[in-house]
């Protein structure tokens, strides 16, 4: 796929996503149209700077730390799964962003990091 069409597809995601966001409500799809336009500005900065196929972008990206740190965090933000966090009150919270999570989320509701869900069964949380 050319770069040109891939941030295409990614735009059309993100606004698909914000107009079910404005239809529900519920607060992953505005999570996810901001990754969705994060990405997208990523590839249209690869596009920017020359680049047409996925494996142009893939040297261009080595080759410019601003773009390759905007990808790290979007990759570690979104797809590295974390530990919740804790309490002293017995509540555990988002790595993230430290906001309160439940323990059957597997995401942030309010930052959308990914988190480890505790499994049913098991006992004192091991």
């Amino acid at each position: 796929m050319l770069l040109n069409e891939g941030a295409g597809r990614l735009s059309a995601l993100a606004s698909w996503n914000r107009g079910q966001y404005e239809e529900t409500g519920c607060f992953h799809f505005e999570l996810d149209a901001r990754a969705c336009e994060a990405a997208a500005a990523v590839l249209i900065a690869a596009l920017g700077e020359g680049a047409a196929t996925e494996q142009d972008a893939d040297r261009l990206i080595k080759g410019y730390p601003v773009i390759r740190r905007r990808l790290e965090k979007l990759h570690e933000h979104f797809e590295v799964i974390g530990e919740p966090i804790p309490r002293a009150n017995g509540k555990r919270s988002c790595p993230a962003c430290l906001c309160y999570v439940s323990l059957c989320d597997n995401y942030c509701r309010w930052c959308g990091k990914p988190i480890r869900v505790r499994k049913r069964g098991l006992k004192n949380g091991k």
